[in-house]
């Protein structure tokens, strides 16, 4: 079955593709989008000018904000940002956060405590009203690609 649409008015998942968004995991969630909502939902991705913009909001079913690194979510999203995403989700919206998109939404981040990876500090979106802490395995390693290793606990 094909689905023509003369003027598209299918909603939007959008997938954060600004600074702070892995690669893979930008292209990871795209892909797992399009699999499973295409074709009645159209999956495109937006920086922090589109989403500072505030023109995606009306037709958005979900904003997914991706695994990465969320103090550069922090630096371009705070304030503006912050009020857009907040209100679309107040006003019915769906936010989805994954790895750092997760840690971004909670009122505050412990993140590899003592390590070089440390992050930590208040967050402004704030969804969850807590504090995220992680990660789970010491061999965890985002700047160089190496994932965590699943081991059997005793």
């Amino acid at each position: 079955m094909s689905f023509v649409f003369e003027h598209d008015v299918r909603p939007v998942a959008y997938v954060y593709a600004g600074p702070g968004a892995g690669e893979r995991s930008v292209a990871s969630a795209v892909e797992a989008l399009r699999t499973a909502v295409q074709p009645a939902v159209q999956v495109k991705t937006l920086v922090a000018s589109d989403l500072l913009a505030g023109d995606w909001a009306s037709g958005c079913c979900v904003l997914v904000m991706p695994g990465g690194a969320d103090l550069p979510y922090c630096r371009d999203l705070n304030g503006q940002g912050n009020r857009l995403i907040r209100a679309y989700v107040e006003g019915g919206g769906a936010y989805l956060g994954l790895c750092a998109g997760a840690y971004y939404a909670c009122q505050g981040i412990e993140f590899e405590m003592g390590s070089r990876l440390q992050v930590a500090g208040e967050r402004e979106l704030a969804f969850f009203p807590g504090c995220a802490k992680g990660g789970i395995y010491a061999s965890f390693d985002y700047t160089r690609g190496k994932p965590a290793r699943w081991r059997e606990l005793a």
